[in-house]
């Protein structure tokens, strides 16, 4: 069964999700941007791939629908790809390197 990942739209939501205690993965990305239209597809496929681990949450976030997110974790270029558990940020990159996505991926998401 596909996995889909969920749209975060709002700071109150963002906040519940990077405090629920799992690993929250999150692809910080803008609709007109090309690069996230291209990486897009792989961070659907770790989900997808991923889906049997337990803990362990995908999410987009729309920089141009949620900008107060954006600019308290000052997120300057997109596509970004945060890692979150219990408040803190274990991992991140910037950029659509998909070997980059899976190596982050595959550090935090339990085996």
């Amino acid at each position: 069964m596909p996995v889909s990942v969920n749209e975060i739209k709002s700071k109150e939501e963002f906040d519940t999700l990077i405090n629920s205690g799992k690993v929250i993965l999150i692809d910080f990305y803008a609709d007109w941007c090309g690069p996230c239209r291209q990486i897009s597809s792989t961070f659907k496929s770790l989900a997808e791939e991923h889906s049997d681990k337990e803990g362990a949450e995908f999410y987009k976030l729309d920089i141009d629908k949620v900008p107060e997110i954006a600019t308290a974790l000052s997120i300057r270029s997109i596509p970004t790809f945060h890692v979150y558990k219990n408040k803190e940020r274990l991992g991140q990159f910037v950029g659509a390197n998909r070997a980059e996505l899976r190596s982050l991926v595959s550090t935090h998401v339990s085996a």
